[in-house]
């Protein structure tokens, strides 16, 4: 028996539903709780292992990624430090990037100058910053990337129509 076309559009249409089902999933799940100790073993002892901002309630672990020509390399469980730049808590512009999915930086848009970040270290030091400034930029505006002559943190996220801009937040460096 030949297959007919009506059956060959529900095997496309099941298909799409469970490839669509699986990346609403993953947007929204919370994250696990993942050994990033075994990540950052062989870094210094200031290596980040997580990302806190107490006022959106999140907590998230931090993997490294690098910037190979124009691709990134990001995670989708946490955020993803730039491995060209300082650590947090270190001299420096420490960057940061990660998706704005809910389950990750979906509510970045919330946060307010004057709001904390806390970074903790890989050696359970803590680092406190405090929000300096928030914009938006298009992608290819990358002096966020800089390096500074401060101790700061650079957090950001895709935003915008099919997420062709970026939310960047910028905190400077309170205490550890």
């Amino acid at each position: 028996m030949k297959p007919n076309l009506s059956s060959w559009l529900i095997a496309i249409s099941l298909t799409i539903f469970f490839v669509a089902g699986f990346f609403i999933w993953q947007r929204y799940a919370p994250l696990p709780v993942p050994t990033v100790i075994s990540q950052v073993q062989s870094a210094s002892a200031s290596a980040t292992l997580r990302i806190g901002i107490p006022v959106l309630d999140l907590d998230i672990p931090v993997y490294e990624g690098k910037l190979e020509g124009t691709k990134w390399e990001y995670s989708t469980i946490g955020v993803s430090h730039l491995s060209t730049t300082p650590w947090a808590g270190q001299f420096g512009n420490a960057v940061y990037y990660g998706h704005n999915w809910p389950n990750l930086l979906g509510d970045l848009h919330s946060i307010k100058k004057g709001d904390l970040l806390v970074v903790t270290a890989s050696n359970n030091t803590r680092h406190t910053f405090i929000v300096d400034s928030i914009e938006t930029v298009t992608s290819d505006q990358t002096r966020i990337l800089a390096p500074t002559q401060d101790t700061r943190l650079t957090l950001f996220t895709c935003t915008g129509f099919l997420d062709s801009k970026r939310l960047v937040v910028t905190a400077r460096y309170l205490a550890r």
